[in-house]
């Protein structure tokens, strides 16, 4: 969760985001990650600002630890009355039961794994033809080099690789690296 802060602070408009994450763990628990953000307030030197953003960070903070109290000991109520301050409580709760289901409903599907195998030998060949006859052109006097074919084409980062006959995967070599640069 994002929340967008702004406070009054000695006289100081500070506006900071505090971010949090959580996730179940066991049926009863959830780990907590969380962090504060604060924006540099305007003309303070760079130890000053990292001082003020230290001390913000570390109240915003504090009323987070507070709500997590709260939090510890709240109990679910199924048709809660809220109010704007709350925050989405019920798309939480959707997301949340993603996670929790009977063992006996646990379907195949949702514990399968599934693994694809992408065969790129077509795609290698017609890539490598490309760049031979890139090659062969810029050699032939056409390319780029020559004054042929658009301005700076073949010095733009075009990776070449090698691959073996039948590989899946071709290697990618940046420009300086290859064996004909030279």
């Amino acid at each position: 969760m994002i929340d967008n802060l702004w406070h009054d602070y000695h006289g100081m408009t500070m506006e900071s985001v505090l971010i949090n994450c959580h996730y179940p763990v066991t049926p009863t628990s959830f780990l907590l990650q969380w962090g504060a953000i604060v924006k540099r307030p305007p003309g303070l030197s760079d130890a000053q600002a990292s001082r003020v953003a230290a001390k913000f960070a570390d109240f915003v903070g504090l009323g987070f630890q507070q709500d997590v109290q709260i939090w510890m000991n709240k109990t679910r109520i199924d048709n809660p009355l809220l109010c704007a301050e709350d925050g989405p409580v019920y798309q939480v709760r959707r997301w949340y039961e993603q996670f929790y289901c009977d063992v006996a409903d646990i379907a195949p599907d949702m514990v399968a794994r599934y693994e694809f195998e992408i065969d790129t030998t077509r795609a290698v060949a017609g890539w490598e033809a490309e760049v031979a006859a890139n090659l062969a052109r810029t050699a032939g006097g056409s390319g780029p080099a020559a004054g042929g074919g658009p301005a700076g084409a073949a010095d733009q980062g075009s990776p070449v690789g090698a691959a073996d006959q039948g590989s899946k995967v071709s290697g990618i070599v940046p420009p300086g690296d290859r064996a004909d640069a030279g």
